[in-house]
């Protein structure tokens, strides 16, 4: 046999731990507060973003971050949540973009 072949050993789980388990996963989650549950950030706060400048020459990764916040084309605007990921994502493309606090 080859060296790359390696032998699998089967184990058979017992009834009880297989019941046990799928009355677990059967059981509904708790809802989740409405306060968490929302994805506007601190009190609905949001961020109206406009590219003004082009990734075309800049890292790859900035580009994804751009797509990511979904600016596809100069001057166009979108508005996100001001959440942390997104506060970070504009970081990493500050010169790339106009950030303007709404509501």
């Amino acid at each position: 046999m080859p060296a790359s072949k390696k032998a699998v050993r089967l184990v058979d789980v017992g009834p009880a731990e297989t019941t046990e388990s799928a009355q677990e996963m059967a059981t509904p989650m708790p809802e989740m507060p409405a306060a968490l549950a929302e994805s506007e950030g601190e009190r609905g706060r949001r961020l109206r973003i406009t590219l003004y400048k082009s990734g075309t020459g800049y890292k790859y990764d900035q580009k994804r971050t751009l797509a990511a916040l979904g600016l596809k084309r100069l001057n166009m605007t979108v508005e996100r949540p001001d959440t942390p990921s997104v506060r970070g994502m504009l970081a990493k493309v500050q010169h790339l973009v106009r950030v303007e606090e709404i509501g």
